[in-house]
């Protein structure tokens, strides 16, 4: 298991275990971890709805967007019908295959990128899944 953290402190890895069969995962152990520096990387700020209601981030992981970059963004909405990133200044669409939803995007000369989505197709307003801080 490799492991990055934001900051330094005491951090605590929740591992998760399912089968196949199981829609849901088990928990199994926690790992504690003691980091006394911080990774250099910039992670996604998660809204209190992401954890409440089981996303799962696939991509980007690891790694730093950077303004001219190319990247996929992967991640699981579970009832969601309809997600997009705002970049400041127009919204790019992601497309929908189940709870999955995807793009490849070229980061856009902005500071930060934020997820919006709806569970609704036809929605007016959405909710704030999280946001990317954007190197320059």
């Amino acid at each position: 298991i490799t492991a990055a953290f934001p900051f330094p402190g005491k951090w605590i890895l929740r591992i998760y275990a399912k089968s196949k069969e199981e829609s849901m995962g088990s928990w199994v152990v926690d790992i504690g971890y003691i980091s006394s520096t911080d990774s250099n990387l910039k992670f996604p700020v998660q809204y209190a709805n992401y954890q409440e209601n089981g996303f799962f981030l696939y991509s980007p992981l690891g790694v730093n967007l950077s303004v001219g970059e190319k990247t996929d963004i992967k991640i699981m909405l579970p009832g969601y019908k309809t997600v997009f990133i705002d970049t400041g200044s127009n919204r790019i669409s992601l497309e929908r295959d189940g709870d999955i939803f995807s793009s490849s995007l070229t980061i856009p000369n902005t500071s930060k990128l934020s997820m919006f989505g709806s569970t609704s197709a036809s929605a007016r307003s959405y909710e704030g899944i999280m946001a990317f801080s954007v190197l320059k």
